[in-house]
């Protein structure tokens, strides 16, 4: 029956009945909306549509790849998981209303724009003429941002791990980056130059690692 497991006719249904919106945080998911299983397919359930929710990219990877050792925060149960579908099905047929009005263009999740940014670095940091131009600076800003907004609180830490791992040598490439600037032609420059290269050869193969586990996250 696909990737999905569920018939393609009752995925259909239930993308019109759902508006194509998360059934938890009711964001509009256009193409980025996955029909997921309620109790996981590897619990020996069927491929029964009842047992099928939407979820939005970000909500999917809260519900499988939140970790439950951490201090604050509650996972989610197959129950809760029902009874969000529930509800929001019943709003959509009660009140089609909602949807006549004007609603303001869905930001992108936390997770996806981490991803489309070191998706970016990975682009910069894999140029065949990036030992020559060593120095450009690599982007940070939606990882502070994911820091900033708690993402990486709730985060397994198999995922969350290679991400900093990645993003520190980053870093790293870009402190070296930023003295080429003040340094003359010389040994201090080369060694500089050096560094921020290396630095970002090997943040290369840790972008490269983290960016197939968070692509498994966001699918």
């Amino acid at each position: 029956m696909g990737r999905s497991e569920f018939r393609a006719e009752d995925v259909e249904a239930l993308l019109v009945a759902c508006h194509r919106r998360c059934c938890v945080c009711h964001k509009f998911g256009g193409v980025k909306l996955e029909i997921d299983h309620i109790v996981p397919a590897a619990d020996g359930t069927s491929g029964s549509i009842d047992n099928a929710i939407p979820l939005c990219f970000d909500c999917h990877a809260e519900v499988h790849y939140y970790n439950p050792s951490h201090p604050k925060g509650r996972s989610f149960s197959a129950e809760e998981l029902r009874r969000h579908k529930e509800q929001w099905l019943a709003i959509c047929r009660e009140r089609p209303d909602i949807f006549v009005h004007a609603q303001p263009a869905p930001e992108a999740g936390s997770l996806e724009r981490l991803l489309s940014e070191m998706d970016f670095n990975f682009h910069i940091a894999s140029r065949s003429d990036a030992r020559k131009d060593a120095g450009t600076p690599f982007e940070l800003a939606q990882f502070r941002r994911a820091i900033a907004d708690g993402t990486f609180a709730w985060l397994e830490p198999d995922l969350k791990k290679p991400i900093q791992d990645a993003y520190a040598l980053l870093i790293r490439a870009n402190h070296f980056a930023e003295g080429l600037v003040n340094l003359p032609s010389g040994d201090a420059r080369t060694e500089s130059h050096n560094n921020a290269y290396y630095a970002s050869l090997v943040a290369k193969d840790l972008l490269a690692k983290a960016m197939d586990l968070l692509t498994l996250a966001l699918p």
